[in-house]
């Protein structure tokens, strides 16, 4: 397990092209962003949870859409998702991608309006925010309600992001948690088990910003990096 924890360029770019080609399968295609965003809030939601699974998300989600009874704190979750797309893409007139990488003017503001979703939390809101970033490297970044394509992908937007908002796309996970102590991140990600870190969203900030510096030292996109760990702890990766 630790071998495979181990980052190099050529696994963390396979990582990167295995996650983006699952995105673009489940939620890059997106056209009607107003609903696409509610369901994607619900859906990380449950998918991100511990005790859950991304069965349990397509089921929960499916039931959503269908106005079926949700279970537990589910019903809350689906209000709060309905209202912030809502903001964003009437309210506003645009789409999440740009919204939640630049145009609401500050990152952490929008981060922590994801956190305050019932059932999000710190990870799942790193989470959103890491695949609407991920996206967000083929926009122009223009704002519309559609989301206008480049040629090919820009990371210049998040490169010039301070160290700390560029945590905030970087989602702890057991998996991630892990793979950072295999590197030798130490500090917070050594003082503090996973669950802690989640737990609480200034210590899940400073922690993954100890993640952005170990991986800008070492000459890897956080996010990328986050997503290597993430899916070789699984046992996801190809």
């Amino acid at each position: 397990m630790e071998g495979t924890m181990k980052p190099s360029q050529t696994t963390v770019r396979a990582s990167r092209n295995q996650y983006l080609k699952w995105l673009d399968k489940s939620w890059w295609r997106i056209r009607g962003w107003n609903e696409g965003f509610r369901n994607m809030v619900l859906w990380y939601s449950v998918a991100g949870a511990a005790v859950m699974s991304e069965g349990a998300a397509d089921s929960i989600l499916d039931k959503a859409i269908k106005g079926k009874k949700l279970p537990g704190t589910r019903a809350e979750t689906w209000r709060q998702a309905k209202a912030i797309s809502c903001l964003v893409c009437d309210d506003k007139k645009t789409n999440p991608i740009d919204w939640f990488t630049g145009n609401c003017g500050c990152v952490f503001s929008a981060w922590q309006s994801l956190d305050d979703v019932k059932n999000i939390g710190p990870k799942i809101a790193s989470w959103l925010m890491r695949d609407l970033g991920l996206m967000r490297d083929y926009s122009d970044g223009s704002g519309g309600k559609q989301v206008c394509l480049l040629p090919k992908p820009d990371r210049s937007w998040y490169e010039k992001l301070p160290e700390e908002c560029q945590a905030l796309f970087v989602p702890i996970d057991v998996w991630v948690h892990k793979g950072a102590r295999i590197c030798g991140i130490g500090g917070l990600i050594k003082k503090h088990d996973a669950n802690k870190i989640q737990l609480d969203p200034d210590l899940h900030v400073d922690a993954s910003t100890e993640i952005v510096r170990w991986a800008r030292k070492n000459g890897y996109d956080p996010r990328d990096l986050d997503i290597f760990w993430y899916l070789n702890g699984s046992g996801k990766a190809d």
